[in-house]
């Protein structure tokens, strides 16, 4: 049952990465991938805690284009999805809050998004700047 469950409810991708996950997470691989892996998020929550010491929000593209069609992902085997997930993938590292907001729509009728990121403890900025950005387009 448990191992239906999760073919029917998780997509390629989430599958995907749960192996990749157990796979650098065995003994004879943790220090080759996963220490290295911990070395490479330090340095990226480093990185960002110096730039909001000088700015209070970043802000970034929530991904490199439109949301493409189902058939066009499946296609290319989700590779645009992998590559979209470069965007999202350093707040989620440095574990530091961010939210995705439409702030306009593309010449194909789809919403186009940025991520708002802010320092640790700074999640009702994010939510206040999304507020914000929200309202001026629905206007």
């Amino acid at each position: 049952m448990y191992a239906s469950s999760r073919s029917e409810a998780l997509n390629t991708i989430v599958r995907r990465r749960i192996f990749a996950g157990n796979y650098f997470l065995m003994k004879q691989y943790r220090q080759k991938y996963f220490e290295r892996a911990l070395k490479v998020r330090r340095i990226i929550h480093d990185e960002l805690r110096q730039a909001f010491r000088e700015v209070d929000l970043i802000v970034t593209p929530t991904a490199s284009g439109t949301a493409p069609k189902y058939s066009e992902l499946r296609d290319t085997l989700f590779s645009k999805e992998d590559n979209d997930d470069y965007f999202t993938q350093a707040a989620n590292l440095a574990g530091i809050p961010s939210i995705s907001v439409p702030v306009g729509v593309a010449e194909d009728g789809l919403p186009i998004g940025v991520q708002l990121m802010a320092d640790k403890l700074q999640d009702r900025a994010v939510c206040d700047v999304a507020h914000i950005l929200d309202g001026l387009i629905r206007k």
